[in-house]
């Protein structure tokens, strides 16, 4: 759709595709510190005009009328590629994101274009690079990986390749997330052999999509180890270290590398959106390596402050498991309690939405949540919607679409007035002029009065290209606000699909985690029965517990990585409020507590003995 609105425009410049020659070279595209390198195959007057545009003494509309004037002057054959750049840079410095990534995704994939410029197409490739960076919902054309390829069999530069590389690694997660064939992605992931650790991170992806379980963690295990040196760290990747972190952790995980798996999710940083999945897959890490008191800290963690607006339902069911583990029974039912009563608004409100004969639209309800308006949705459903990446992404393109749409105006009303401006300088010169004309065309022009005029001419030239640019900046604007309507169509229905899946996915997580708690019921209850009748048959157990605990001193060992309290701090007892205020006390581990009494009994029984004898 983008590409075939701005070819329309193209069409409306009287223009045919063409292909350029010239040796330009461009550092920091579309930056404030952009800078070209011209040959003679661009005329000095525009290099001018774009150098002015660029240092900003040129506004957004003159530059546009001057990149039109350019590229229709311009005759096939020779470089019109640098003026369909320049018409996208300008784009976008007006604000215009949408129609300016149009216009570089169609410079770098018209099918009969092959550039003998590598600088404008190197300097397209950085603009999309940059916006896609910032506003991932913004597609990148499948096409492009043909000319990825293409540039880099030739690259001679190291800042070239890893500018190829990260846009190749941009297109190869939008295509994952997209779902495309399996042939497309594979394509992709070729273009980053030999790429050091963006070839890691694109193999592990690969590895991870194919269930590839020891290829994800070998390859994530080298990404992150080449992001970790100084030498051959790079930068735009380190967005992407955590998701590394939890598909390495996930994969050491299936394949039992318990130790390996935790030491992975308390890598994901603490202002991560992975964080509560992290934490959440810690617990689990820790619960299978019987590691009972991280598996509790990591479980606590995700009761604490905000994050207990967060859905982890598991996170309750793995602490009272570990806390039957460790023959606390009595707190492991109470968190079986608490899941009951924490999940159950969640349970209910998700299961009459699913028997809606037509579901109401989830997108305003996300949109409340963030606004803090009162709902009925249950905080823990509207965090998990509003912590969606596809619901950030499309909702920072809805925001963009908003400024852009409001900007707009403002744009035309600003050019109006510079061509009015314009118009009333050319006259008052006029004026000024005429008499001097008439004057002097007897004996001559002056030198002086010659160069006046030639500078006339200049800015009449000028102030026709900035009449001729009115009608294709109304086609413009046309293109900018259907494209708009329909983008944001595109947007909102790609929220409401992921949000959908979301409360099925939600519901389905709640049916398991319920019907799995019945059978840690029971285990809970049959290992409560069971130390009943044995404290019963040791009367005298309690008191000796309560004197080792008395003595008990906190080791260093305790003190948890992910800014957890140590086990016997105050903190503890504000995790929930009320409810956990017996855990601070109760931490000990009473199954090797009942083999200490035994143990003591029979030093006891063993004294006496030999005392009588």
């Amino acid at each position: 759709m983008k590409r075939r609105w701005f070819g329309a425009l193209l069409i409306c410049l009287w223009t045919v595709p063409a292909f350029a020659g010239g040796g330009l070279s461009v550092g920091n595209p579309c930056e404030r510190t952009e800078r070209w390198n011209f040959d003679a195959s661009i005329p000095s007057d525009v290099q001018k005009e774009f150098n002015s545009f660029l240092a900003g003494r040129a506004s957004a509309a003159r530059s546009l009328a001057e990149a039109i004037a350019y590229r229709r002057d311009t005759p096939p054959g020779d470089l019109r590629s640098f003026s369909e750049y320049w018409i996208a840079r300008t784009l976008l410095a007006a604000g215009l994101n949408h129609s300016a990534q149009a216009g570089f995704a169609a410079l770098l994939t018209a099918r009969a274009r092959r550039f003998d410029s590598v600088g404008v197409s190197m300097a397209a490739l950085g603009c999309l690079n940059r916006l896609v960076s910032r506003y991932p919902a913004m597609e990148l054309p499948d096409e492009l990986a043909a000319v990825l390829s293409d540039h880099l069999a030739s690259a001679e530069s190291e800042s070239g390749r890893r500018l190829l590389r990260n846009v190749a690694t941009l297109l190869l997660k939008q295509q994952i997330q997209q779902e495309k064939p399996r042939d497309v992605i594979h394509r992709t992931v070729a273009l980053l052999r030999g790429g050091g650790a963006y070839e890691s991170f694109a193999l592990g992806l690969w590895a991870a999509l194919n269930g590839d379980h020891q290829g994800t963690a070998g390859e994530m295990e080298r990404f992150i180890s080449a992001q970790s040196s100084l030498v051959s760290k790079q930068r735009p990747l380190e967005r992407h270290l955590d998701q590394a972190h939890l598909l390495a952790g996930r994969a050491h995980f299936a394949l039992r590398k318990y130790d390996s798996a935790a030491r992975h999710f308390k890598l994901v940083r603490k202002n991560s959106n992975e964080l509560p999945a992290a934490l959440s897959e810690l617990a689990w890490s820790s619960l299978a390596s019987r590691s009972y008191e991280a598996a509790i800290g990591a479980t606590l963690n995700l009761q604490a402050g905000g994050m207990r607006r967060v859905f982890a339902p598991e996170s309750l069911m793995v602490l009272s498991i570990a806390m039957n583990e460790l023959c606390q029974f009595p707190e492991a039912l109470r968190a079986l309690q608490q899941f009951h009563r924490g999940y159950e608004p969640s349970y209910r409100w998700l299961s009459d939405w699913t028997k809606k004969k037509r579901f109401e639209e989830l997108y305003p309800l996300a949109v409340g949540f963030l606004k803090r308006k009162k709902l009925l949705v249950p905080d823990r459903v509207a965090s998990e919607w509003v912590r969606s990446p596809y619901f950030i992404a499309s909702q920072e393109q809805l925001n963009l679409l908003s400024e852009e749409n409001a900007g707009i105006p403002r744009l035309s009303r600003s050019a109006s007035l510079e061509q009015k401006r314009m118009g009333n300088r050319l006259r008052t010169v006029a004026a000024r002029l005429l008499p001097r004309i008439k004057k002097e065309r007897a004996r001559g022009l002056s030198d002086g009065l010659r160069a006046e005029l030639s500078r006339f001419v200049t800015d009449v030239i000028h102030y026709r290209r900035f009449r001729s640019a009115s009608p294709v900046w109304r086609t413009l604007v046309a293109n900018q606000e259907a494209f708009s309507a329909e983008t944001r169509r595109e947007a909102r229905a790609r929220i409401e699909k992921d949000l959908v899946a979301r409360n099925r996915w939600m519901l389905g997580i709640l049916d398991e985690v319920a019907e799995n708690i019945k059978m840690v019921e029971v285990e809970i209850f049959d290992g409560a029965s069971q130390d009943i009748v044995w404290q019963n048959a040791h009367p005298d157990y309690k008191q000796l517990v309560k004197n080792l605990s008395q003595e008990r001193k906190e080791p260093a060992g305790k003190v948890w990585n992910w800014g957890r309290a140590p086990i016997t701090s105050e903190v503890w007892t504000e995790v929930w409020e009320d409810e956990l205020g017996s855990y601070k006390s109760s931490l000990f581990d009473n199954c090797s507590n009942k083999k200490k009494y035994l143990v003591i009994k029979k030093e006891g029984v063993s004294r006496s003995r030999k005392m009588r004898s």
